[in-house]
């Protein structure tokens, strides 16, 4: 599979709770200037255009939980809903997927304790099913 051309700048968030996640190069200037909102940082053009689709889980009418058993994975959904926007044909959006799922698999394995890891990497495997099919549907022409 054929990478997006930005691929090869992907970086790991900055602090030791977002080391694990990968995102697109200016995301993690853009995210820090406040955790979870929409930061208006024109400077970052080609992050600052997709924010506008950063809805956290869920798209489209599908109303998905933030939540996965109390773990907030609204960043890993951010990230992949950042990339999607910054994707240009159907390979690169399938790699985005990929990408998601990743994260959020290792967001749950560091956030997580005990046996809630389990349900909720289950939980993960049903969130990037739901990408795909969306993926799928797009490249149709269905939505």
């Amino acid at each position: 599979m054929s990478l997006p051309a930005w691929a090869a700048s992907m970086q790991h968030g900055p602090t030791w709770r977002t080391k694990v996640l990968w995102a697109p190069e200016g995301f993690w200037e853009a995210w820090s200037s406040e955790v979870y909102a929409k930061p208006p940082l024109s400077h970052l053009s080609n992050i600052h255009s997709c924010w506008e689709g950063c809805n956290g889980c869920g798209t489209r009418g599908f109303d998905v939980p933030d939540t996965m058993w109390g773990l907030r994975v609204t960043i890993c959904c951010n990230i992949h809903d950042v990339m999607c926007g910054m994707s240009n044909n159907s390979k690169e959006r399938r790699w985005t997927d990929q990408v998601f799922f990743q994260n959020l698999c290792a967001w749950i394995r560091q956030e997580s304790a005990g046996a809630m890891m389990y349900p909720r990497l289950l939980r993960a495997l049903l969130y990037f099913r739901g990408v795909k099919i969306g993926t799928w549907a797009q490249a149709k022409g269905i939505v």
